[in-house]
């Protein structure tokens, strides 16, 4: 499940508000560009999906606790299932945990901001683990 440039994860709760990684942090930023892509890639020890940051290649979102991280190792991600969360439009769709919470950004961002912000934890679904599948555009 791929597309060539990656996906942006975009939060249906605060507008624009984009899931992104700088290779170590993960939280959300105002906008997608590059830092904000990523691909599925089917888990090799689980079901479901790792996701990759096309930005930095080999660096894998994982949960820590509460809390999400990015690993270079595939034995250290998480396996994500993805929920569709609404059958008349698949691009709307919840990313969930081995334990059974959801990636959920619980606090989004207004402005762009360079080092991003907002929050992005595990939690029991809400609206909030609610994103939005968009294919990514080139960077420029």
């Amino acid at each position: 499940m791929n597309a060539e440039n990656g996906y942006n994860l975009v939060s249906v709760c605060f507008a624009d508000s984009v899931l992104r990684t700088d290779g170590h942090m993960v939280n959300c930023q105002y906008g997608a560009g590059p830092w904000e892509r990523w691909q599925f890639l089917p888990a090799s020890r689980a079901p479901g999906y790792y996701l990759q940051s096309v930005q930095f290649l080999g660096r894998y979102l994982c949960v820590l606790g509460d809390n999400l991280g990015m690993t270079s190792s595939e034995q250290e991600a998480t396996a994500f299932t993805l929920v569709c969360c609404d059958p008349d439009d698949p691009s709307l769709l919840a990313l969930q945990g081995p334990n059974g919470d959801f990636l959920a950004i619980t606090s989004g961002m207004v402005a762009p901001y360079g080092p991003g912000g907002g929050k992005v934890q595990m939690s029991s679904f809400s609206e909030l683990a609610v994103l939005r599948l968009q294919i990514a555009q080139p960077s420029a």
